[in-house]
């Protein structure tokens, strides 16, 4: 006769826990052991962009860090750096792929993400939002500039219940935000609620980031509201430079890399936009000492000059720039429109008739050329050229309003 079966106590809490314990470690050796395969992979073969005609700086800047990528390819600084530099030069397709070699081997560091993000929200702002969802959560809100670019990246994306949840918590952080309260204030106008887009805007005046584009959203309240102060809010902004980038570590940090002539030009524009003129003009002097032939740097040089209202250094600067580039249209209407400023009307008349030779449409220099012939006492020259002003902008009024007076007897 068969035995029955032996019954089996039942498993007691602790046997099930160890029975549980061995499919939790043979679990966390197959992911260990699948990060050592990853680990032991070979690593891919880092971009190679085309620096073809590339400012002489950036191509070694550009190979120096690509070599330290060859030397030290399991390192997630290294390959972030190479992104970073590729990214300070506009090669921007290939530093994603090094920003996100960078986030596989360093993935508790929210540069690369947040650094990725921003190339990505250029071309794809979904994917750019969700990598910088997860910059927010690897930094919070310090620093603050994560949580405030997935602020705006959602306002502008139309998400705007997320967007102001962001703001809001930024400001929690920071309750005197110019930036945050920006983007509440554009937040309020867009639906419509006029009073607290004022009130938020009061945070904004006087901030160098900031003072044009409130003072842009201020005069639109206004007009909304049919009030008065729209005119003088327009005239303000129209007074002001642009606004300066926003402080951000992590983009200062891409923006130190930045090397050739073009680079120095761009910083020197955001020092002059914060008010830092005499840094922006030694800048610029240090940049055509080092790069004599580089015409754009002289014209820069020029342009900075003119902002500083300094007229005979400016003049200077940008005779120079058109002796390097003599067919600079931008540098010879500068250029004359020094000259007719300092009283030197026949060279400037040259220069504008240059210009015109050049560009037979541009407005303004017929305009001014019809200013240096009234100068020379040639009303019937002046009359001929704030017509050919008027034929290439019917609606330009200083030009109509001169040839008016022109020709009154």
């Amino acid at each position: 006769m068969d035995s029955l079966p032996t019954p089996q106590p039942a498993s007691s809490p602790s046997r099930r826990r160890w029975l549980i314990v061995p499919a939790v470690v043979l679990a966390a050796a197959a992911a260990l052991g699948g990060w050592w395969a990853w680990r032991r992979a070979a690593p891919p073969e880092p971009p190679a962009p085309d620096l073809t005609g590339a400012d002489p700086e950036v191509a070694e800047a550009v190979e120096e860090a690509r070599r330290a990528v060859l030397h030290s390819p399991r390192s997630g600084a290294a390959w972030g750096r190479f992104g970073m530099v590729l990214r300070a030069h506009d090669f921007d397709e290939d530093s994603s792929l090094c920003f996100r070699q960078a986030e596989r081997l360093e993935p508790m560091s929210p540069r690369w993400p947040y650094l990725h993000a921003l190339t990505l929200l250029l071309t794809d702002p979904e994917a750019g939002i969700a990598l910088l969802r997860r910059a927010v959560e690897l930094c919070g809100d310090s620093p603050p500039q994560p949580r405030l670019r997935l602020a705006e990246a959602l306002l502008a994306q139309g998400r705007d219940d997320e967007a102001e949840a962001h703001f809001r918590l930024a400001l929690a952080h920071d309750p005197d935000s110019a930036r945050a309260h920006l983007g509440l204030a554009r937040l309020a106008g867009r639906r419509g609620d006029l009073a607290a887009c004022r009130q938020h805007l009061r945070f904004c005046r006087d901030n160098p980031s900031s003072r044009k584009a409130s003072r842009l959203l201020l005069a639109e309240v206004h007009h909304r509201l049919r009030e008065q102060e729209a005119e003088k809010e327009l005239r303000s902004a129209d007074g002001l430079p642009d606004d300066a980038l926003w402080p951000d570590p992590f983009v200062e940090e891409v923006l130190r890399l930045q090397v050739g002539v073009q680079a120095r030009i761009e910083q020197a524009g955001q020092l002059l936009a914060q008010g830092r003129g005499g840094e922006a003009v030694a800048l610029l002097r240090e940049t055509v000492q080092r790069r004599p032939d580089a015409a754009p740097a002289w014209l820069a040089l020029g342009r900075t000059f003119v902002w500083m209202e300094n007229y005979a250094a400016a003049e200077d600067a940008l005779r120079e720039a058109v002796r390097r580039a003599p067919d600079s249209v931008e540098g010879r209407f500068l250029l004359g429109s020094m000259l007719f400023l300092r009283g030197k009307h026949v060279e400037a008349e040259a220069c504008f008739r240059k210009v015109i030779e050049q560009k037979p449409d541009h407005a303004l220099a017929h305009y001014n050329l019809g200013h240096c012939r009234l100068r020379q006492n040639d009303r019937t020259g002046a009359a001929a050229a704030f017509r050919e002003a008027l034929r290439c902008k019917p609606d330009y009024r200083p030009a109509q309003e001169a040839l008016e007076k022109v020709q009154k007897p």
